[in-house]
């Protein structure tokens, strides 16, 4: 894995000890040593699918404790990571891999439909693209915009300009702290819920719950993050 990289995904689990909780549905914590130790089992399993340093990944899981857990181990293997909201339709995620030509697709089946509850984890699907292609930059995170204007803006960010939003959202007034718990109702497929709802509060060793009829949130691109047409 790139070191850039490498070191965020050790801060983010290294900030605090294995025994608090990080991630919460109803009465039913997840450690930051559990999730350590499950992305550590996804990383093994996806490096057993020929997933690596610098592979494209497009990953369609609903907001979930797998979505999270599988995002990271993809991060862990250095692969670049395409995150596709799930409610997108078959078609409109083949329009998008028309557009960014990942070499694997990541999915739970759940394509074109939105879950009436929330669901903690779900069966992972690994496809491989024969005609996929390698990344050609450094951007580990990739969004999309939503077209609602014409075709989706490609939004990329590095793990630089990951690290330094992080770091920006600790400096807000009213942001979570140690020990607080903090209940997400963005989605964690969009900037906002993913960086300031999960990523930020990773070191901030904040607990993160999360409850039905979630809405999505988005943000613009901050400093660093480039995007194409």
């Amino acid at each position: 894995m790139s070191a850039p990289m490498r070191e965020l995904i050790d801060t983010l689990f290294d900030a605090h000890p294995d025994d608090l909780p990080y991630l919460v549905h109803g009465d039913h914590p997840v450690s930051r040593g559990e999730v350590r130790a499950a992305v550590d089992m996804e990383a093994a399993v996806f490096a057993g699918h020929g997933i690596g340093e610098g592979h494209t990944v497009m990953l369609q899981i609903p907001p979930s404790c797998t979505q999270i857990e599988v995002l990271l181990a993809l991060w862990r293997l250095g692969a670049q990571v395409m995150l596709v909201d799930h409610r997108l339709k078959p078609s409109e995620v083949d329009a998008l891999r028309s557009l960014c030509h990942p070499q694997f697709l990541v999915d739970a089946g759940t394509a074109g439909r939105s879950p009436l509850t929330f669901e903690p984890r779900y069966e992972v699907v690994t496809s491989r693209y024969p005609d996929g292609r390698p990344a050609t930059t450094e951007h580990k995170l990739v969004q999309f915009s939503s077209g609602s204007t014409g075709l989706p803006k490609v939004i990329g960010r590095t793990a630089a300009s990951l690290s330094a939003e992080i770091e920006r959202f600790t400096r807000i007034e009213g942001m979570p702290v140690l020990g607080e718990r903090m209940l997400l109702l963005s989605s964690t497929a969009h900037s906002f819920g993913l960086i300031a709802g999960v990523l930020h509060s990773s070191p901030r060793a904040s607990r993160r719950s999360s409850r039905d009829g979630c809405r999505p949130r988005t943000s613009s691109p901050p400093p660093g993050a480039t995007t194409s047409t």
